[in-house]
């Protein structure tokens, strides 16, 4: 199942997840982004169809790279993006350093 965008980002694909982008890419950076992903998708490199979100790992596809691509070239959408952005590893350095205080 792949996952479509939401207006809350805990319940699907964020566009700057999809992308390995954060809010400080241009929009230069986002076509790369998408171009290079979508090139590798196409060849089946292994494990570029996987990427990360702070709670888990999902799966994109080309339909996916192509609104996350559309999502951050439309300034009130990327503005939302900004807005809501967390670094995809996050949640897992946050859980990694209260059980390492735990011991």
């Amino acid at each position: 199942m792949i996952p479509e965008f939401s207006e809350d980002p805990r319940y699907g694909a964020w566009p700057f997840w999809v992308l390995e982008l954060d809010p400080s890419a241009s929009v230069a950076d986002i076509e790369k982004a998408a171009r290079d992903i979508t090139a590798k998708l196409q060849f089946g490199m292994a494990g570029i169809e996987q990427f990360e979100v702070p709670n888990a790992t999902l799966t994109r596809d080309e339909y996916l790279v192509r609104e996350a691509k559309a999502a951050l070239q439309d300034p009130g959408r990327r503005l939302t993006a900004e807005f809501w952005y967390v670094e995809p590893g996050l949640l897992k350095r946050l859980r990694d350093e209260a059980e390492q205080q735990k011991h």
